[in-house]
């Protein structure tokens, strides 16, 4: 009796995993149009295409004539996103990490700081990075401030700047990446550095020439940035440093040559917050477009003169195409879980639609977007 209850237990489970299966290779492949605005019919010049993949399993999706057409496979590889990086280098590029250093010995706040913890009122900013297994770093003129929503504390053998969460009344602390900058090749001996701040810094904020002379390090400032601005984030393509910033009423957009030079800068009405998400500056068909909070902008790059100022909300803007007087535009939906797609003629929209995965794509790190979508032009009839 006890090995008829099992068996047939077993049974069950491998029913059960088999309706999953069958439940999983049905609901993977329904992708649908959501949030639908305006006429389906502005889609019909362009195709898109994009994928995702979930454990092994892999689907990919075509949107052609006003219909969403599925494969599904499986993928023995393993996941990695494939971030669409739009310049070509001759040169690595190192990640810099911001240190922290107190020339006032360590202060404590008691009131805000965890008792088991180590909290710093104010500290000033540096960078690290390792190049041919040598360790360097040196202190910018910055300092950060510990304020009601970030402090600078002692975690994991380094200080770092933690922000402070309200979970249930009670303060708590969750830990932050390490913001990771870049030092940009321009030769084989000389990188580009421009620090990126946050809404507590203060001080002057340089362009920094980092050059290597027989295993020596130089830093050299090149340029002084305008003050009272948060630096967003920064870009080196086509040999352009493109830096990108905000104050109360405005984005902006720097561009600079190698030695610090100023080529121009353009401002656009825009406010942003202290937990906007990061401003993304790429390049395509010889048009910049930075996108941040809800804010997306064109730019010619020859001319520098702005194409488009639209609001368009998505995590981040992955690709556009202008064509025929219209903007197409896509944009990924928070925790990676679709794609947001438009139309636009000048600044009206005339279509707009959520492409939704029918999963959660956040519950393993096995799960992700694999290409996070392109348009291509249709052959004209």
């Amino acid at each position: 009796m006890k090995k008829t209850v099992v068996f047939s237990g077993i049974i069950a489970i491998g029913l059960l995993v088999y309706l999953c299966s069958s439940s999983y290779m049905t609901h993977s492949l329904t992708l649908e149009f959501q949030n639908e605005q305006g006429n389906r019919e502005e889609l019909a010049p362009v195709s898109f295409h994009a994928s995702y993949k979930i454990g092994k399993n892999m689907t990919e999706f075509t949107l052609k004539n006003g219909r969403i057409n599925t494969t599904h496979h499986k993928e023995n590889q393993k996941f990695s996103n494939h971030y669409d990086y739009t310049r070509k280098r001759l040169y690595e590029d190192l990640d810099a990490y911001i240190l922290y250093q107190s020339d006032k010995g360590k202060t404590y706040q008691v009131e805000r700081c965890n008792p088991t913890q180590q909290c710093l009122n104010e500290a000033l900013v540096g960078y690290g990075w390792q190049r041919n297994a040598n360790d360097y770093k040196f202190f910018t003129d910055l300092t950060d401030y510990s304020n009601e929503n970030y402090m600078i504390m002692y975690s994991a053998g380094e200080w770092k700047r933690e922000h402070l969460a309200m979970d249930q009344g009670e303060e708590t602390y969750d830990l932050q990446l390490v913001r990771q900058d870049v030092l940009y090749q321009i030769n084989e001996e000389s990188y580009i550095f421009a620090p990126i701040t946050n809404e507590a810094m203060k001080g002057d904020n340089y362009i920094y020439d980092i050059t290597y002379n027989k295993g020596e390090k130089k830093v050299k400032k090149l340029t002084k940035l305008p003050v009272n601005r948060i630096y967003d984030t920064n870009q080196f393509i086509d040999d352009i440093l493109y830096i990108a910033s905000h104050d109360k009423q405005n984005i902006y957009l720097g561009m600079y040559q190698t030695d610090g030079t100023m080529i121009k800068e353009i401002s656009v009405k825009g406010k942003l917050t202290a937990f906007d998400q990061s401003t993304y500056i790429q390049k395509k068909d010889n048009v910049l477009y930075i996108s941040t909070g809800d804010k997306l902008v064109l730019i010619d790059a020859d001319d520098l003169e702005t194409l488009y100022d639209i609001n368009f909300k998505v995590n981040k803007v992955h690709d556009i195409l202008l064509w025929n007087g219209k903007l197409y535009v896509n944009g990924l939906l928070p925790n990676e879980q679709g794609w947001r797609l438009a139309v636009y003629e000048g600044n009206a929209c005339l279509y707009q639609t959520d492409i939704i995965i029918p999963y959660d794509m956040s519950i393993a790190y096995m799960n992700g977007l694999m290409d996070f979508g392109t348009f291509e032009k249709l052959e004209e009839k």
